[in-house]
Protein backbone atom coordinates (compact mmCIF):
# COMPACT_ATOMS: atom_id res chain seq x y z
CA UNK A 1 0.00 0.00 0.00
CA UNK A 2 1.27 3.52 -1.27
CA UNK A 3 1.75 5.94 1.55
CA UNK A 4 0.56 9.62 1.76
CA UNK A 5 4.22 10.93 0.60
CA UNK A 6 4.33 8.57 -2.25
CA UNK A 7 0.64 10.01 -3.42
CA UNK A 8 1.55 13.34 -3.04
CA UNK A 9 4.61 13.17 -4.83
CA UNK A 10 3.20 10.76 -7.63
CA UNK A 11 0.12 13.86 -7.92
CA UNK A 12 3.22 16.65 -8.29
CA UNK A 13 4.63 14.37 -10.87
CA UNK A 14 1.76 13.76 -12.64
CA UNK A 15 0.15 17.66 -12.35
CA UNK A 16 3.81 18.26 -14.29
CA UNK A 17 2.74 20.64 -17.58
CA UNK A 18 5.68 19.20 -20.21
CA UNK A 19 3.96 20.90 -23.44
CA UNK A 20 4.44 24.48 -22.11
CA UNK A 21 7.98 24.64 -20.37
CA UNK A 22 9.24 27.62 -20.15
CA UNK A 23 12.43 26.29 -22.17
CA UNK A 24 13.87 29.80 -21.22
CA UNK A 25 17.30 29.08 -18.62
CA UNK A 26 15.98 31.09 -15.46
CA UNK A 27 18.53 31.54 -12.65
CA UNK A 28 15.66 29.74 -10.00
CA UNK A 29 16.26 26.32 -12.30
CA UNK A 30 20.07 26.49 -11.93
CA UNK A 31 19.79 27.08 -8.59
CA UNK A 32 17.44 24.40 -7.70
CA UNK A 33 19.32 22.06 -9.74
CA UNK A 34 22.42 22.89 -8.03
CA UNK A 35 20.58 22.09 -4.94
CA UNK A 36 19.54 18.69 -5.93
CA UNK A 37 23.51 18.35 -6.55
CA UNK A 38 24.22 18.97 -3.36
CA UNK A 39 21.76 16.95 -1.79
CA UNK A 40 23.20 13.87 -3.48
CA UNK A 41 26.59 14.82 -2.95
CA UNK A 42 25.54 14.81 1.19
CA UNK A 43 23.75 11.61 0.47
CA UNK A 44 26.45 9.93 -1.86
CA UNK A 45 29.10 10.69 1.24
CA UNK A 46 26.31 9.70 4.12
CA UNK A 47 26.15 6.36 1.83
CA UNK A 48 29.76 5.81 1.54
CA UNK A 49 28.84 5.71 -2.25
CA UNK A 50 31.93 7.46 -3.92
CA UNK A 51 30.43 6.24 -7.41
CA UNK A 52 27.39 7.44 -7.56
CA UNK A 53 26.63 9.39 -9.96
CA UNK A 54 23.30 12.11 -9.26
CA UNK A 55 21.22 10.93 -12.03
CA UNK A 56 22.08 7.45 -12.40
CA UNK A 57 22.38 6.10 -9.07
CA UNK A 58 19.00 4.85 -7.37
CA UNK A 59 19.75 6.45 -4.17
CA UNK A 60 16.62 4.89 -2.40
CA UNK A 61 17.77 1.44 -3.31
CA UNK A 62 20.95 2.03 -1.45
CA UNK A 63 18.82 3.48 1.54
CA UNK A 64 16.18 0.89 1.66
CA UNK A 65 16.59 -2.31 -1.16
CA UNK A 66 13.79 -3.80 -0.47
CA UNK A 67 10.83 -0.79 -0.77
CA UNK A 68 10.25 0.71 -3.94
CA UNK A 69 6.85 2.64 -4.85
CA UNK A 70 3.69 0.33 -5.89
CA UNK A 71 4.16 -0.79 -9.17
CA UNK A 72 0.87 0.55 -10.32
CA UNK A 73 2.11 4.08 -9.28
CA UNK A 74 5.38 3.38 -10.90
CA UNK A 75 3.44 2.22 -14.19
CA UNK A 76 1.63 5.06 -14.12
CA UNK A 77 3.79 7.74 -13.74
CA UNK A 78 6.33 5.95 -16.00
CA UNK A 79 3.50 6.08 -18.81
CA UNK A 80 2.22 9.38 -18.59
CA UNK A 81 5.70 10.66 -18.74
CA UNK A 82 6.75 9.01 -21.84
CA UNK A 83 3.34 9.42 -23.55
CA UNK A 84 2.02 13.20 -22.53
CA UNK A 85 5.08 14.43 -21.78
CA UNK A 86 7.56 13.28 -23.95
CA UNK A 87 10.43 13.13 -21.50
CA UNK A 88 13.98 11.96 -21.65
CA UNK A 89 15.16 8.60 -20.56
CA UNK A 90 17.27 10.29 -18.03
CA UNK A 91 14.22 12.76 -16.95
CA UNK A 92 11.99 9.36 -16.25
CA UNK A 93 14.72 7.78 -14.62
CA UNK A 94 15.28 10.49 -11.87
CA UNK A 95 11.66 10.93 -11.50
CA UNK A 96 10.96 6.85 -11.05
CA UNK A 97 14.00 7.36 -7.95
CA UNK A 98 11.96 10.55 -6.62
CA UNK A 99 9.11 8.59 -6.84
CA UNK A 100 10.59 5.38 -4.70
CA UNK A 101 12.22 8.24 -2.55
CA UNK A 102 8.70 9.33 -1.15
CA UNK A 103 7.85 5.18 -0.70
CA UNK A 104 10.93 5.64 1.32
CA UNK A 105 11.11 9.03 3.36
CA UNK A 106 9.86 8.03 6.55
CA UNK A 107 11.58 4.60 6.95
CA UNK A 108 13.64 4.96 9.83
CA UNK A 109 16.41 3.93 7.84
CA UNK A 110 16.22 7.26 5.91
CA UNK A 111 15.40 9.44 9.29
CA UNK A 112 18.54 8.29 11.25
CA UNK A 113 20.90 9.94 8.29
CA UNK A 114 18.98 13.19 9.27
CA UNK A 115 19.52 14.62 5.84
CA UNK A 116 17.63 16.61 3.88
CA UNK A 117 15.09 15.35 1.85
CA UNK A 118 17.26 14.57 -1.60
CA UNK A 119 14.76 14.61 -4.25
CA UNK A 120 12.79 17.78 -3.11
CA UNK A 121 14.43 20.36 -4.76
CA UNK A 122 14.36 18.51 -8.27
CA UNK A 123 10.46 18.53 -8.14
CA UNK A 124 10.78 22.19 -7.48
CA UNK A 125 12.88 22.42 -10.55
CA UNK A 126 10.43 20.42 -12.59
CA UNK A 127 7.35 22.48 -11.24
CA UNK A 128 8.88 25.67 -11.69
CA UNK A 129 9.60 24.32 -15.79
CA UNK A 130 13.19 22.63 -15.70
CA UNK A 131 13.61 19.84 -17.89
CA UNK A 132 16.92 17.27 -18.07
CA UNK A 133 18.21 15.40 -21.08
CA UNK A 134 22.04 14.60 -22.12
CA UNK A 135 24.09 15.42 -25.06
CA UNK A 136 25.84 11.90 -25.63
CA UNK A 137 27.99 13.62 -28.43
CA UNK A 138 29.35 16.11 -26.31
CA UNK A 139 28.85 14.00 -22.86
CA UNK A 140 27.15 17.21 -21.31
CA UNK A 141 24.03 17.14 -19.18
CA UNK A 142 21.34 19.90 -20.52
CA UNK A 143 20.10 21.19 -17.16
CA UNK A 144 17.45 23.43 -18.52
CA UNK A 145 19.01 24.90 -21.06
CA UNK A 146 22.36 24.73 -19.44
CA UNK A 147 25.01 22.50 -20.93
CA UNK A 148 27.84 20.61 -18.27
CA UNK A 149 29.68 17.95 -17.27
CA UNK A 150 28.31 16.09 -14.50
CA UNK A 151 30.80 14.51 -12.23
CA UNK A 152 29.91 12.05 -9.73
CA UNK A 153 27.60 13.09 -6.76
CA UNK A 154 29.94 13.16 -3.76
CA UNK A 155 31.59 16.35 -5.63
CA UNK A 156 28.88 18.46 -5.24
CA UNK A 157 28.24 17.96 -1.68
CA UNK A 158 30.03 21.80 -0.88
CA UNK A 159 27.74 23.42 -3.32
CA UNK A 160 26.19 26.54 -1.45
CA UNK A 161 22.80 25.63 -0.05
CA UNK A 162 20.26 26.86 -1.85
CA UNK A 163 16.89 27.61 0.42
CA UNK A 164 13.48 26.32 -1.17
CA UNK A 165 11.72 29.56 -0.84
CA UNK A 166 9.75 30.41 -3.76
CA UNK A 167 9.83 34.14 -2.91
CA UNK A 168 13.35 33.90 -3.06
CA UNK A 169 13.62 31.74 -6.57
CA UNK A 170 11.41 34.87 -8.25
CA UNK A 171 13.69 37.19 -7.06
CA UNK A 172 16.29 35.43 -8.85
CA UNK A 173 14.20 35.39 -11.95
CA UNK A 174 12.79 38.59 -11.90
CA UNK A 175 16.41 39.93 -11.38
CA UNK A 176 17.69 38.34 -14.62
CA UNK A 177 13.98 38.79 -16.84
CA UNK A 178 15.22 42.63 -15.64
CA UNK A 179 18.42 42.45 -17.87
Amino acid sequence: MASQREIDTLNRILRLDWQHQQRKAFPSLEALFSEFLRRTGVWAIALNRADAHPIATDFPAHVVPTVRATPVNATLMQQTLRTLGHTSVYERMVLTHALNWAAIADDEAVLGYNLPDLYEPLLWFYERGGWLYKNDADNLWGIAGLEIPLERAFTYSKNEEVALDSDLLDALDVEYAGQ
